[in-house]
């Protein structure tokens, strides 16, 4: 399987050709959104034992803000020393792996 960075990687060019399509990232991120919103169960409450579809309340909403706070730490780590600095590289990997273990807490 491809390594995470491959994925994202992999994307670009749909993600690039949408965002300069509708011209910023507000909009990107509404169609973004508005695509969960219409061709999947994001924004699905699960309401039942046998519900197949949907998440139980507050769950997107982690799944969102975990990813910018990751986002984000990754955004300071390549501010502070590039790509290249493995030593920031490990502290990253372990913040968001502490990331994800917070928000399995909540």
């Amino acid at each position: 399987m491809a390594s995470p960075l491959m994925m994202t990687e992999m994307y670009d060019n749909a993600l690039l050709g949408i965002i300069q399509h509708v011209g910023n990232i507000q909009d990107f991120l509404q169609v973004y959104f508005g695509f969960l919103y219409r061709k999947t169960d994001f924004y699905r409450l699960l309401s039942g034992p046998n519900d197949r579809m949907g998440f139980p309340p507050g769950v997107a909403e982690k799944m969102v803000l975990k990813v910018k706070i990751v986002s984000i730490l990754a955004g300071w780590v390549y501010r502070r020393h590039g790509n290249s600095h493995l030593e920031d590289s490990l502290k990253l990997m372990k913040l968001n792996y502490r990331v994800h273990q917070i928000f399995s807490e909540i």
